[in-house]
C-alpha cells in the first residue's frame, strides 16, 4: 500500500539533485530537515524570522 507516491527533486548538498520519495519502508524520519533547508533556502524563512527580533547582547560576546 502506497499512501503518496509522489516523488520530489530538490537541491542537495553542494547543488547535487537530491530525488526524495515516501517508498523507504520503516526508516527514520530525521530527513524532513533536509526538506526544511530547502524550503529555507528557496524562501528564507529563518532568515525573515531573524529580522522580526532585535539583538541586545554585546557584540564582542556573540560568535
Amino acid at each position: 500500500m502506497k499512501c503518496n507516491p509522489e516523488t520530489w527533486e530538490v537541491q542537495g548538498k553542494n547543488g547535487e539533485p537530491l530525488t526524495v520519495n515516501f517508498e523507504g519502508g520503516a526508516l527514520t524520519s530525521d530527513a524532513g530537515l533536509l526538506l526544511l533547508k530547502e524550503a529555507d533556502s528557496r524562501l528564507g524563512l529563518i532568515s525573515r524570522l531573524a529580522a522580526c527580533f532585535t539583538d541586545h547582547r554585546a557584540a564582542g560576546y556573540v560568535d
